[in-house]
């Protein structure tokens, strides 16, 4: 089954809506998934995730710039030797975006968070990596005031290696300001930040609760200077977990799981959670027999309703994995239309992040796992307009591009030798002559320019050790490649 649609309507109603509406896929020919989206003020969008269609052999964190409609403007890629994935982008008025995710590129030891920072043409100017002896990943991040970074995720860089929270703050040229580690005997983890107001943050997720050995829904409130102001544990009865909130006001909505025990099903959990004074104002727990759990909130701006995006495995889907299902809520939470529209597919279906949309609509971005009866995944970008205005599905319809012709005629005939270097670094590009090309350390640095014709030598002896990162671009074309370089 596929879904495809973009539809432009415009109606009166007193105030004039453009709706606009689309589901599309994104692929190369590699494994891509969809983590992050942002909306950028000419109403485009950009969207962040993992592909192994730009190198073939790992997975790169990637940049996917889509217009107002959901087609391919750009896109470009940054990693190293291993798997780095991109899980959130932000972007930054006229300077460009950071990537916030996970890496275990060297010098990873195991995965750490990774944090890059790139121009508004995604090209990277620095990345920097933090992380213990364990496994870090980030699972979601938001700007501060200042527009440095808090990323919040799991660490297992303790002595029992048991998944604890764990919370970076960065200024904006990524050096940490402050960490916190947040654990008890059990796995615990960040799922979301959202500001409060201009200053002070919320991070939910979930916290074992010891005299019980249940996991609680977990809320913690941080000044972005590093100050503790509170935190709360959430749910009765049963282990309970956040997947995502939003904060209105001084209200936090979240939505998530519910399950009595390790053998019993997951049952969607809607919270509202009145942060002043910190109190549940009502909880849901909705079971529909089968899996089903809220993976996403976002507040609805056309109608102040909710959309609640959640996966379910049940009778109504397909026997392989889960589907994506899209649910109506009012400002309450309780359902107006539990199946607005869905993503089903015959594998597994992701969420990776769903957001309001200046029109009045919501855009969620995820991955889908078939590719015409071929077990692969694909980037999806699903676009709900305003009014209402749901993608209808159909079979037609071809899958849009993640690497634009013009990078991969650009990344065809460029190759690196030898990786790692010692001495000299040979580029050699096979098709394009007069590539324009720069060297730079992880931290931004300029090291060295040069032009690439047929065969290039770059002395790399006078280096010091470690990764520098290495960006040629077609004048041409706009295109651009990087590559990392190890130095020996």
């Amino acid at each position: 089954m596929r879904i495809l649609i973009v539809t432009l309507s415009i109606f009166l109603a007193g105030i004039i809506h453009s709706q606009i509406n689309f589901f599309e896929e994104y692929s190369g020919d590699g494994n891509d998934f969809g983590q992050g989206i942002v909306q950028l003020p000419d109403s485009s969008y950009v969207i962040t995730g993992a592909s192994s269609s730009f190198s073939a052999f790992q997975t790169d964190a990637f940049l996917l710039c889509l217009d107002s409609l959901g087609m391919y403007k750009w896109s470009t890629y940054f990693g190293g030797e291993e798997s780095d994935w991109g899980r959130r982008v932000l972007y930054v008025e006229n300077e460009g975006f950071y990537v916030a995710g996970y890496t275990n590129s060297p010098p990873a030891d195991n995965f750490d968070f990774y944090l890059v920072k790139t121009g508004l043409d995604g090209i990277p100017e620095w990345q920097k990596n933090f992380g213990g002896n364990g496994w870090e990943k980030v699972l979601d991040a938001a700007l501060t005031s200042d527009t440095g970074v808090i990323m919040v995720g799991e660490t297992t860089s303790n002595p029992t290696f048991d998944k604890d929270i764990w919370i970076v703050r960065t200024n904006s040229l990524g050096d940490t300001l402050w960490t916190k580690t947040i654990g008890t005997q059990g796995d615990d983890y960040a799922t979301s930040v959202e500001p409060w107001n201009d200053t002070i943050f919320v991070i939910a997720g979930q916290l074992q609760v010891q005299d019980s050995a249940m996991h609680k829904g977990f809320v913690y409130v941080v000044h972005e200077d590093g100050t503790f102001l509170w935190m709360d544990t959430i749910g009765v009865s049963g282990n309970y977990m956040f997947n995502d909130i939003f904060v209105k006001d001084d209200t936090l909505q979240g939505v998530g799981g519910h399950r009595m025990d390790e053998n019993d099903d997951w049952d969607t959990w809607r919270l509202s959670y009145l942060l002043l004074p910190k109190t549940v104002f009502y909880d849901i727990n909705e079971h529909n027999g089968g899996n089903y759990i809220a993976e996403g909130i976002c507040e609805y701006p056309w109608d102040g309703t909710r959309i609640m995006p959640h996966s379910r495995r049940g009778d109504d889907t397909y026997p392989i994995g889960e589907d994506l299902h899209f649910a109506k809520q009012n400002s309450y939470m309780f359902t107006i239309n539990s199946n607005t529209v869905w993503v089903a597919r015959d594998r597994q279906d992701e969420l990776g992040q769903i957001i309001p949309t200046s029109d009045g609509g919501v855009i969620a971005v995820g991955y889908t796992s078939t590719r015409i009866n071929v077990p692969s995944n694909w980037v999806f970008a699903l676009k709900i307009g305003p009014n209402d205005a749901f993608p209808w599905q159909d079979e037609v319809g071809p899958v849009l591009p993640l690497v634009g012709q013009k990078e991969m005629n650009l990344m065809a005939g460029i190759s690196f030798y030898p990786n790692p270097v010692s001495d000299v670094l040979t580029i050699r590009s096979e098709n394009i002559n007069g590539l324009k090309g720069k060297v730079s350390d992880l931290s931004g640095k300029l090291i060295l320019q040069f032009t690439v014709f047929d065969e290039t030598k770059l002395s790399m002896s006078g280096l010091n050790s470690g990764i520098y990162l290495v960006v040629l671009e077609d004048e041409n074309t706009g295109a651009t490649y990087s590559e990392r370089i190890v130095k020996h």
